[in-house]
Order: C-alpha cells, then sequence, then structure tokens
C-alpha cells in the first residue's frame, strides 16, 4: 500500500507536467512574432572621415559601420584621386554585406557636410571632380541613390536634433529637448518652438513619429572649433604685423607652442575673401609681398584675454530689437532642456565638468585647465590623449563662448546636459536621415523574438523536466514502502 510522500510526490508531478505543457505551448506559439524590418544605409561623409552605416529599424535600432577613408573627402589630393575612388568602391561593397538577405536596390544617401562645404568655396574645381566619383561609383552598385551631395546646413541640424530626440525616447515621452552641436567646419543648433513655420526667421515644419513641430534650426559655416581656431590665429598674426618672430596666444597653455604656415592661416574662405566677410563681417587678410611664410605662437596661458579677443572676433550683439545667435542671425530664446553634443561633449569631459555642470562651473573649470602648464596637464582619458592635449585650452573657451556669448545660454536657463552617447549610440545626423526617410526604406517581414513568451517556453521545459524527477523519485520512494510492507 502506497504511503502519503509516495501519492504526494506523483500528485507534484502531475500538477507540475500540466502546467509545464501550457507553458510550452503558449511559448511556443508566441514567442515570435512577424514584424517588419526596414534597411537604410546612409553615408556620412564628414571633414575627417567617410564613414558607411547601414541601419536596420525593428523594434530596436541596430547600426553596421565601414569606415570608408579617414581624412575627409576635402582633404584628398588630385592625384590621390584614384586611391580614393578605390576606397569608396569597396566601402560600398562591404556595406552591402550587411543588408538583409535578398534585399537588392536598398535606398542609400550620401550626404556631405561642412567640410565640403568649404571645399566648395575654396577650390570648385576639385568639389566637382570628387562629386562626379562618388557619384560615379555609386552608380556602379544596387543601391538605390536617393541622394548625393552636400547637405545644406539646416538639415544637418535638424537630423541631428532628430537622432538625439529619437535616442532619447522624446517623441515618444514628450520630452522633447533642443540639440547644440559643434564640429571642426560648423556649429548647429536646433530646438522646437511655439512660433509658425517662416524660413525667414530659420524655422521649419518637422513631422517625425507622429509629432508635427515647428523647429528652429541654423548652422554656421566657418565657426566649428577647427576653422575658428584658424580664424584667431590668422588674426593674432594680423595683429602682430606679421611679425616672425614670437607671437603669444592667449588661448594656448604656457609651454606649448605652434608653427602656422601661410598657406595654412589664408588660404581658406573661412578667413580671407568675401565668403568670410559675409559670415564674420571682416576679411583677415594675409601678408602681400610674403604669400609662404612661417608663423609662430607661444601659448601665454590667458583664458580671460582669450575670451574677451574671441568676442571682438565674433559679433554676438543683436540689431532691429530682435533675439539673435551668432553674426545677428534671428535666433529665438533657448529654452527647456538641450543636449550639447560632439565637441561641447569632449571639451567638457576632458576638464572634468559633471554632465550637467552650470555656466559659472564650466567657466571655473576652464580657467583651471587654461591656467596649467602644458606639462602638467593630465588628460582624463588615453586615446589620442596627446593630439587632442595642446588645443583643450581653445576647445573650453570657445565652446563655452558658443554657449554663453553665442546662443545666449545664461545661468537662469542654463538647462544643458553634454552627452557623447544617448543610451549608448552616438547621435549622427545620419540616424536622422535614416528615421526621416523610414518610408522610402527596404521593407520584409521577420520573425522576431518576445523574450517574455520564450522565458515562458523555457520555464515550462523545466516543470516538465521537473515532473519527470519527481515520478522517479515516487516511483523510488513507492518501491520502498512496498518493500516494508513484505517484511512484514
Amino acid at each position: 500500500m502506497a504511503g502519503p510522500l509516495c501519492k504526494g510526490l506523483f500528485v507534484l508531478a502531475g500538477f507540475l507536467c500540466v502546467v509545464g505543457i501550457v507553458l510550452v505551448v503558449v511559448g511556443s506559439r508566441n514567442q515570435f512574432v512577424e514584424k517588419t524590418e526596414y534597411a537604410l544605409t546612409v553615408v556620412d561623409a564628414g571633414g575627417s572621415g567617410t564613414r558607411l552605416i547601414v541601419y536596420k529599424l525593428i523594434d530596436d535600432l541596430v547600426e553596421q559601420r565601414v569606415e570608408c577613408e579617414g581624412k575627409g573627402l576635402g582633404n584628398w589630393k588630385t592625384e590621390e584621386f584614384p586611391i580614393l575612388e578605390k576606397k569608396l568602391e569597396a566601402c560600398y561593397k562591404t556595406g552591402q554585406t550587411f543588408l538583409p538577405e535578398g534585399s537588392s536596390n536598398t535606398p542609400i544617401y550620401f550626404g556631405a557636410t561642412a567640410g565640403m562645404r568649404v571645399l566648395k568655396l575654396r577650390d570648385p574645381a576639385s568639389y566637382d571632380t570628387i562629386w562626379n566619383m562618388v557619384r560615379k561609383t555609386l552608380n556602379t552598385t544596387d543601391y538605390d541613390v536617393k541622394w548625393a551631395d552636400v547637405f545644406p546646413g539646416r538639415y544637418e541640424a535638424e537630423f541631428s536634433w532628430i537622432a538625439a530626440n529619437i535616442l532619447s525616447k522624446g517623441f515618444v515621452t514628450n520630452d522633447i529637448q533642443g540639440m547644440a552641436e559643434t564640429g571642426s567646419s560648423s556649429v548647429q543648433i536646433a530646438f522646437p518652438v511655439d512660433e509658425a513655420t517662416d524660413p525667414a526667421k530659420h524655422i521649419y515644419p518637422v513631422d517625425i513619429e507622429g509629432k508635427k513641430m515647428s523647429v528652429y534650426e541654423y548652422s554656421y559655416l566657418c565657426y566649428g572649433e577647427s576653422e575658428a581656431w584658424r580664424r584667431f590665429h590668422a588674426l593674432l598674426i594680423k595683429d602682430s604685423g606679421y611679425s616672425t618672430g614670437i607671437v603669444e596666444d592667449p588661448c594656448t597653455n604656457a609651454g606649448f607652442n605652434w608653427t602656422r604656415t601661410s598657406k595654412f592661416l589664408w588660404n581658406v574662405p573661412c578667413v580671407k575673401g568675401d565668403y568670410a566677410k559675409d559670415m564674420f563681417g571682416y576679411s583677415i587678410d594675409g601678408p602681400s609681398e610674403n604669400d609662404n611664410q612661417t608663423y609662430h605662437l607661444r601659448g601665454t596661458s590667458q583664458p580671460e584675454k582669450c575670451l574677451n579677443l574671441l568676442k571682438q572676433m565674433i559679433s554676438t550683439n543683436c540689431t532691429n530689437n530682435t533675439t539673435c545667435g551668432l553674426n545677428d542671425v534671428l535666433q529665438p530664446e533657448v529654452h527647456g532642456k538641450f543636449m550639447a553634443l560632439s565637441s561641447f561633449y569632449y571639451s567638457t569631459h576632458y576638464m572634468g565638468l559633471p554632465y550637467n555642470g552650470q555656466k559659472e562651473e564650466y567657466w571655473e573649470k576652464t580657467k583651471k585647465l587654461c591656467n596649467t602648464p602644458f606639462n602638467e596637464m593630465t588628460p582624463p582619458y588615453e586615446e589620442e590623449n596627446s593630439k587632442y592635449k595642446s588645443k583643450q585650452c581653445w576647445d573650453s573657451i570657445f565652446t563655452y563662448f558658443l554657449l554663453s556669448e553665442g546662443f545666449k545660454f545664461d545661468k537662469d536657463n542654463w538647462n544643458i546636459e553634454y552627452i557623447k552617447k544617448i543610451n549608448g549610440k552616438s547621435a549622427d545626423w545620419s540616424l536622422g536621415v535614416a528615421y526621416r526617410n523610414k518610408e522610402n526604406a527596404y521593407q520584409h517581414q521577420v520573425d522576431v523574438s518576445q523574450p517574455k513568451y520564450k522565458a515562458l517556453f523555457i520555464s515550462g521545459i523545466v516543470l516538465i523536466v521537473l515532473s519527470i524527477v519527481f515520478i522517479i523519485a515516487g516511483i523510488i520512494v513507492c518501491k520502498k514502502d512496498s518493500n516494508s510492507y513484505d517484511s512484514i
């Protein structure tokens, strides 16, 4: 006669088996669900390099990157163009290996930014040659070419703003933020406003992720940290009377010296010529008698003097009773939360500013960094620190100038976070292009795993295995009980 333990084990085993079977059935039927995958390719031809990104959008964003070249299209010499052409062709082929299996004619957007806008002004012939090459190589691929050109500056601002709010989920939570970023050649700002759209005021309609709004968008070409720095050094040299001796540079740490050539300083539209006059109000001309001169600048660690010279070099005054940004460009007053990206992040990170450091702290950290002798500077990160160490004082002062004097953030509205990545991903304008053109993407159906149902399926298997264990245990216990009755 079976004892209570023997019966209990079989009852428990039966219960676990039934529950396990139910979980396995429910989990297996719902473990995968069919959803639409969107695939789209964007080529980001920036001032310092070109990269291809394949974006795949389902529930989560997946991106795969291919580095095409590491100098920037505008920095290749004419005799190097055959090498550049081969690099682009190889890049396209590698990118196609990341596309969904069976896809063809996947849309591609090849966009260049400020570096190529500067090249168009400086050397139109090289600019045209490069674009002819880009279009020629693209036409030999299976991609569906939707765009191959230089993005207008405001698009760069808009796409970066979209990317930042996509990654922060601002469009989902209605916590939509403004965006400011600075690169080597240009500076962008974008933020939503309540005013009606008016291109004359740089306010445009945006319809993204079910949200319709008016967004202020503007990009300042030549105001990027590298081009502004070049112009600053050209101004120092000119104000010295084109001295071939030592010229003091208050924006560089004491103990570091710069060597600049006439070609570097004055053979660019951001410094000299009609474009510089339009963008900054005046051209900085080089010496007419000698266009092949070398100049030397010595760092003097004078952050206050540096900031004052920047205020003289770049106009931030507003006229006609309007609010403005840099160079009297119309701009509504900044408001709400902002994400400061790219060089804004790197300069603040270098000087140890908290991710949400306020205006006063920003300037105090900047002064501390700039007043440190060059040989005593200790970079907070290892990668390429020797390359960037020499310009950190300039970067910190210039980004502070842009935020406080240029965009008019003050201590009452300095609601800024300095961000490198948002939820683990970079807020590149290329991501904004992908979401803005989602309806044009290659679309196909895929089976997507649903983790909660997969968990049910696994739990069901575990319960079934446990029921088998209890059945075996019950058999053993019942057999022992039987043997004990037999002995009686």
